[in-house]
C-alpha cells in the first residue's frame, strides 16, 4: 500500500481492494498454499528419487555421413555459429571437441563412440529460464480445462469444452470436490462469460471449483457455494463467506478464494507423495522437451517462524528444491526468491541467503520482484485503458453506437503491486544495496517504465552488467524509451513468447489493440538495436515447456488464436479439409521483430545460461563445462517445412528430441523413432 492509503480499482474484476491484499499474478502468488495441510505435509519432506546409478559416460559424438547426409554437431562455443565434427565427454564434462581424430586423441582408450548421421543434430542443452515448480506441480492434480493441446492451442476451445470435460470428472472422479486449472475465458471461442451459472451446466450434486490460468480468479457452481456456506455456518462465522450471496461464482482475490480453498484442503486433502510425483513429472516433461536446466521464477525463502526446519514444500521451499536437485533430478535448478514486500525482504532474506552461491545442481542467483499482473488478465499495468471489458468484448469506437456509454466505464489500466514511487524504489534500492541481482516480472508498458526508472534511481549501469544481470520478465510491452534505458541500466529482458503465438490475435483485436500490440515481446530490437542478450521463456504452466516451440515463435511470430489457423506441425491439413489461408496471408504480429533461427537457438542456450548465472557450467559445449546436451532428429538450423513458404520454421516444435543427456548420463531416449 502506498503512503496515501491508496485504493486501485480493477475494471476488469468488478471490485477494489488495496494494493496489499495479493499479488495478481500464478507467479508469486501464495493461493497455492491453501492445498496444503502442513498436517500432511509434516513427515514427508524427502523426494522418493532414488540416488543416481548409473555413472557418467565416457564416450565421443561425432558426426557421420548416412544415406540421408550428414549429422550436425553445434557447440555454440562463445555463442558462435561454431560446428564441429566430434565431441568427447567423461566424468560428466566436455573434455574434447573439434575434428574425430583431436576428439579421439584427448580420450582414454576405454571409451564408446555414437554417431550422428542423416541430419541427426547435437546442440547445447536448453534452458527454461522461467517456471514455476511447486506451484505448478500443487495445480498439475486438478483436471486440465486450459486452452493447450500438448503445445498447440486446443481446437474448438469453448465453454462447452470446459462442461463436457467437467462431466466426465463428475461421473468417475471418487472426490469430494471437483478441481480445474488454467481455464482461461480470452481465448474461448465464442461466449467467454464464465460465471456460476456455466458450472451448473457440469454438475448440480458435486462441488466444482476451477482456477483461472492467472490464479487471480477463481469459479464455483452452486453446490460449491452451499458447500463453503454449511461449513462456515457451522464454525459460526457466516460473515467470512457472506461474499458468495452476491459473487455470481467469481471468487476475486485472495479474501474470497481463501476460504473456498479452505474447505478445499479439508475434504480434498493433497498428499507429500502425490506433489512430489507432480514434480517428477514437470521434469520428465523438460527432458522430453530437451530441457536441461531450469530456473524456479518464485521461490519463497524459508519461514523465519519455523527455524531451521528441513526440507519443506510450506516451511522451507530452498531447502525441498536442493534436496531434489542433489538427489538424481534430471535438470538442473537454479532459482529467485520471492520478495512480496521490503518487510519481506528484510525479515526472511537479508541475511539469511548469500546471492549465486551454490553449484551446477543448485543454485540461487535471484531475488524476484513481481510489479503487476498480467495483461490476458487485465492487470498489467498500463498508461492507457484497455480496449475490452472483463468478457473481453471490445469497446465501441468513435462513430459507433454507444460510444459515450462504453468511453466512461473504459477506465481499466491494470494495476501495481506496490505503493508507487516510495515503497516500490525503496525496494528496489534495498535489494541493489545488498549486491542481489534481480528478476522483475513486468507486463504492462508503465510497469516496465516504473521498473527501469527504480533501477536508475537505485544507482545500477551497464558497467555491473556482467556481475547483475538484472532481467525484466515477461516484458511484454517495451517503448523504445524503455528499451534504451534498460540497455544503459544493464537490463536484459526475458519474453514469454507465448504472448505472441498463442494470445497475439487476441491482443490484437479485443485486448490492447492493433497499434499497442506492436510493442508485444520486441525480441529483434532488443538484438539488434539494443545490444541486449535475450531469452524465451514459458512461465509453466502459463504455457506448456518446449523450447523448440518458444524458438519458433520468436522466429515467426505466427499468431495462432488467428480464425482457420492451421496447425503448427507437418501434417497442417486436416482430412477432408483445405487450408483457407496461404503463407503469404499468415497473421504474423509485428513481422520487423523476427528473429534468425541461430538468434533463437542462441537465446534458448548460450544466452539463457548467461542470464542465469549459469555460463559456468551450461550453455555451450565447450571444454570443462557440463556434459549437457540433446540430440535432435533435425537441425533447427535448417529445419523447413515446405507447407508455410517463408514461414518454413512453422512447425519447428515438432522437431522430436531423441535423446537428452545432463552430466554425461542419458536422461531421456525417444523410444518412437
Amino acid at each position: 500500500m502506498s503512503n496515501n492509503g491508496i485504493v486501485l480499482e480493477h475494471a476488469c474484476l468488478g471490485h477494489s481492494h488495496t494494493e496489499t491484499d495479493t499479488l495478481t499474478c500464478s507467479c508469486c502468488s501464495p493461493i497455492w498454499k491453501y492445498f496444503l495441510s502442513p498436517k500432511m505435509f509434516e513427515n514427508q519432506h524427502q523426494s522418493d528419487r532414488s540416488p543416481l546409478s548409473e555413472e557418467p559416460a565416457t564416450q565421443i559424438f561425432r558426426v557421420k555421413k548416412g544415406l540421408n547426409g550428414l549429422g550436425h554437431i553445434y557447440t555454440l562455443a562463445g555463442g558462435k555459429d561454431v560446428s564441429v565434427e566430434a565431441i568427447g565427454i567423461q566424468n560428466g564434462r566436455i573434455v574434447a571437441t573439434g575434428t574425430y581424430e583431436e576428439v579421439k586423441a584427448a580420450m582414454p582408450d576405454c571409451m564408446s563412440e555414437q554417431s550422428l548421421e542423416s541430419g541427426h543434430t547435437l546442440i547445447p542443452g536448453m534452458f527454461e529460464p522461467h517456471l514455476h515448480i511447486i506451484t505448478s506441480a500443487v495445480f498439475n492434480t486438478m483436471v486440465d480445462v486450459g486452452p493447450f493441446e500438448g503445445q498447440t492451442l486446443r481446437q474448438g476451445y469453448t465453454r462447452d469444452f470446459v462442461i463436457e470435460s467437467l462431466k466426465d470428472y463428475v461421473e468417475k472422479d471418487e472426490m469430494k470436490w471437483i478441481l480445474g486449472r488454467n481455464v482461461d475465458p480470452s481465448l474461448l471461442k465464442g461466449n467467454k462469460v464464465f460465471n456460476e451459472s456455466t458450472l451448473n451446466e457440469a454438475s448440480e450434486k458435486k462441488p466444482i471449483f476451477l482456477m483461472n490460468s492467472s490464479m487471480h480468479v477463481g469459479y464455483v457452481n452452486r453446490v460449491a457455494i452451499e458447500r463453503v456456506k454449511a461449513f462456515f455456518a457451522e464454525k459460526d462465522e457466516k460473515e467470512k463467506v457472506a461474499f458468495l450471496d452476491t459473487c455470481d461464482g467469481i471468487l476475486k482475490e485472495l479474501p474470497e478464494l481463501g476460504p473456498v480453498l479452505q474447505v478445499i484442503a479439508v475434504e480434498n486433502p493433497l498428499n507429500a507423495d502425490r506433489l512430489h510425483k507432480e514434480i517428477a513429472g514437470i521434469f520428465s516433461e523438460a527432458s522430453k522437451r530437451g530441457v536441461t536446466s531450469v530456473l524456479e521464477a518464485g521461490l519463497d525463502p524459508a519461514s523465519v517462524e519455523k527455524g531451521d526446519l528441513g526440507p519443506s514444500f510450506i516451511y522451507n521451499q530452498p531447502a525441498i528444491l536442493k534436496s531434489i536437485a542433489e538427489n538424481n533430478c534430471p535438470v538442473r535448478i537454479s532459482a529467485a526468491l520471492a520478495a512480496t514486500t521490503l518487510a519481506d525482504f528484510n525479515d526472511n532474506i537479508e541475511g539469511r541467503y548469500t546471492l549465486n552461491t551454490g553449484n551446477e545442481l543448485f543454485n540461487i542467483p535471484f531475488i524476484k520482484i513481481l510489479s503487476d499482473g498480467s495483461n490476458q488478465g487485465l492487470t498489467g499495468l498500463q498508461f492507457q485503458p484497455y480496449e475490452c471489458n472483463e468478457n473481453y468484448l471490445p469497446y465501441n469506437k468513435v462513430g459507433e453506437p454507444s460510444f459515450d456509454q462504453d468511453v466512461s466505464r473504459q477506465t481499466n489500466i491494470g494495476l501495481f503491486n506496490y505503493g508507487y514511487p516510495i515503497e516500490y524504489d525503496t525496494l528496489i534500492k534495498k535489494i541493489v544495496d545488498n549486491g542481489w541481482s534481480m528478476i522483475v516480472h513486468a507486463n504492462g508498458d508503465q510497469a516496465a517504465s516504473r521498473t527501469v526508472n527504480a533501477f536508475e534511481r537505485a544507482g545500477v549501469t551497464k558497467a555491473t552488467k556482467e556481475l547483475r544481470r538484472d532481467r525484466i520478465d515477461h516484458a511484454s510491452l517495451l517503448s523504445d524509451e524503455t528499451l534504451e534505458k534498460m540497455y544503459n541500466l544493464g537490463i536484459s529482458p526475458s519474453f514469454l513468447i507465448g504472448h505472441v503465438g498463442y494470445w497475439g490475435w487476441a491482443f490484437q483485436q479485443m485486448i490492447l489493440g492493433a497499434e499497442k500490440s506492436q510493442l508485444l515481446d520486441r525480441c529483434q530490437s532488443a538484438i539488434s538495436n539494443h545490444d541486449m542478450r535475450i531469452t524465451l521463456h514459458s512461465d509453466y504452466s502459463v504455457t506448456p515447456l518446449g523450447p523448440l516451440r518458444m524458438m519458433e515463435q520468436a522466429i515467426t511470430r505466427i499468431m495462432e488464436g488467428a480464425p482457420d489457423m492451421p496447425r503448427p506441425n507437418n501434417d497442417p491439413k486436416p482430412e477432408n479439409e483445405t487450408l483457407s489461408m496461404t503463407s503469404s496471408s499468415f497473421p504474423v504480429l509485428h513481422k520487423e521483430e523476427q528473429i534468425s533461427r541461430f538468434q533463437a537457438l542462441k537465446a534458448a542456450t548460450y544466452d539463457a545460461a548467461w542470464q542465469c548465472h549459469a555460463d559456468q557450467w551450461t550453455g555451450s559445449l565447450e571444454v570443462g563445462k557440463c556434459a549437457d546436451f540433446v540430440i535432435l532428429e533435425e537441425s533447427p538450423l535448417t529445419y523447413s517445412n515446405p507447407t508455410y513458404g517463408v514461414y518454413s520454421a512453422f512447425g519447428m516444435r515438432d522437431i522430436k528430441v531423441l535423446e537428452t543427456w545432463k552430466g554425461g548420463v542419458k536422461r531421456y531416449h525417444n523410444t518412437e523413432v
